[in-house]
């Protein structure tokens, strides 16, 4: 597989010591992608049509508010665990979490259509979090900024495909099909960071593994605001991205909503997010 992908790993930019990581790294943002965009499809095709698009408003209000404790809880973890076991646990507790709410909405339990739109960004920040931080342990400053976009293209190309296989998967198995495809995805995922220490550099291996003390966020927060015009901008960038975007994405599910009423107007809807 390595010495198919050479080729290629050369025209990216990859060295020949990074071609295992790069493999790896790639083929796991690559199902990660794959099971956001399943749980996101099905999760807003069924949150519309059956609960409302008057609600969305709320449930992005509490899914944010959650995701504030989420990533925080989540960042101060992954600064202080094993990395292989962070990424596995992660993965495996991503899937199974998706496979309840699978089993929920086949028992048609109410509030599975709220859950499974929180559940949709939950994953997806999580899993993010968690796979950036280990990838950063593992990978040196120049290696990273040569190697972060190729990888990146993986989870793109995760998303392109997923998107595209849940209208074939919605159409020949039900919708609710989507969750258990997307809980293998993440799955998978989990399967191959069990195997993250056979592919890391063998020379940052030990220092991967190894958790070291780290200030609070917080505490760190403070000196690089100060200290940072760049770190200043991002972070007034990311707020007023982070504000804007529910309102763009309201209108865009307010839309495809409107567009797709009437008769089996669920499976139009997932066909149209699919596209």
């Amino acid at each position: 597989m390595i010495a198919f992908l050479s080729p290629v790993t050369r025209l990216l930019g990859v060295e020949r010591g990074e071609r295992r990581i790069f493999a790896w790294s790639a083929a796991t943002l690559f199902r990660v992608g794959w099971a956001s965009v399943s749980l996101t499809n099905v999760s807003e095709t069924l949150f519309l049509k059956r609960v409302g698009i008057d609600r969305l408003p709320l449930v992005f209000l509490a899914n944010g508010v959650l995701l504030v404790s989420t990533t925080y809880a989540m960042s101060h973890v992954a600064a202080r665990a094993d990395r292989r076991r962070l990424l596995v646990g992660t993965f495996s507790a991503l899937a199974v979490a998706v496979l309840i709410l699978w089993v929920l909405l086949l028992a048609r339990f109410s509030a599975v259509f709220v859950l499974l739109v929180i559940a949709a960004k939950q994953l997806d920040a999580i899993a993010l979090i968690a796979f950036w931080v280990v990838l950063g342990s593992l990978l040196q400053g120049r290696q990273a900024k040569r190697l972060y976009a190729p990888i990146i293209a993986g989870g793109t190309l995760g998303k392109i495909l997923g998107s595209f296989a849940s209208a074939f998967v919605g159409n020949a198995f039900g919708i609710a099909a989507l969750l258990p495809v997307s809980a293998a995805a993440v799955g998978f995922a989990g399967l191959l960071a069990s195997r993250m220490r056979s592919v890391a550099p063998a020379r940052l291996t030990q220092t991967a593994q190894r958790a070291t003390p780290r200030p609070a966020a917080f505490v760190m927060l403070a000196p690089i605001w100060r200290e940072s015009r760049l770190f200043r901008i991002l972070a007034l960038g990311a707020l007023l991205g982070g504000t804007l975007g529910p309102m763009l994405y309201f209108q865009f599910s307010y839309i495809v909503d409107a567009a797709t009423h009437g008769t089996n107007g669920e499976m139009r809807l997932l066909d149209l997010y699919a596209t």
